[in-house]
């Protein structure tokens, strides 16, 4: 058994370097979240003539792909860290698969959805330029988060709200991985992924240009 003192001495230390971590960490997610958010206001902002500049207007397109891109990536950094903390660490899996969806629902629903509920009732009373599409299937769609899965409804009630039907659907994947590999959900998905870019490499060829 070790000394008493070193042995709280190094429990200190071990805690003071994991805070010393998470803080570094989380100054870099947000000078991340920082550049994403930027590249998107510059391509939205060059689209709807709010920010106009020749360099934001020849390179607006790459712009918008690079932040939206930038922002699924580091979402789903976040989401799986979540899901990694809740159910592999947590007292059960069923149970930490329940947390962590309730944690999910509780931070992207609220607001998502008074957002719908504005652009349905509220878009037009205000003057807006943009006109959304409303009728059924189009609320049902955003109502379900499955608005992206139909090009006609994808951008038919707020054109920025098909990246969260991406953003569901990794909700969804992330905590099936874990229920079906476990602890080894990571090395499951970086084997899937690899077989997935190697059967796509086979099947560009075939299909042609």
């Amino acid at each position: 058994t070790p000394p008493v003192a070193p042995y709280v001495l190094r429990r200190i230390q071990k805690r003071l370097l994991m805070a010393m971590y998470q803080k570094r960490l989380t100054l870099l997610l947000g000078g991340v979240v920082v550049i994403a958010a930027l590249a998107v206001v510059y391509a939205h902002g060059d689209h709807s003539h709010l920010i106009v500049t020749p360099w934001t207007s020849a390179h607006k397109e790459f712009l918008g792909s690079f932040g939206v891109k930038l922002f699924f990536m580091l979402s789903g950094y976040l989401i799986w860290a979540s899901a990694d903390r809740l159910i592999t660490r947590g007292p059960s899996r069923w149970k930490g698969v329940a947390i962590y969806l309730v944690h999910r629902i509780t931070r992207i629903a609220p607001l998502y959805y008074a957002c719908v509920a504005f652009c349905v009732f509220g878009l037009v009373a205000v003057g807006s330029t943009f006109v959304p599409q409303i009728n059924t299937e189009t609320v049902l769609r955003h109502l379900t988060f499955s608005q992206d899965l139909a090009p006609t409804v994808s951008r038919a009630l707020n054109p920025v709200l098909w990246t969260l039907t991406h953003e569901a659907r990794f909700y969804l994947l992330v905590p099936l991985l874990f229920v079906i590999a476990g602890r080894h959900a990571l090395h499951f998905l970086i084997a899937g992924g690899v077989a997935g870019l190697a059967g796509l490499g086979l099947w560009v060829p075939v299909m042609g240009p």
